[in-house]
């Protein structure tokens, strides 16, 4: 079980590296939603 689950991150970790457009607009959503959070304070 835990060498399955090593095995998705080890995956995940492959993905995320190819996918540097898809993580940046992550990061992107995450930054809009501390302003938003900012703007609503």
């Amino acid at each position: 079980m835990l060498f399955y689950i090593k095995k998705i991150i080890a995956f995940w970790v492959k993905f995320m590296e190819n996918s540097i457009v898809w993580c940046s607009s992550l990061i992107l959503n995450l930054v809009l939603i501390y302003f938003r959070n900012t703007y609503a304070f």
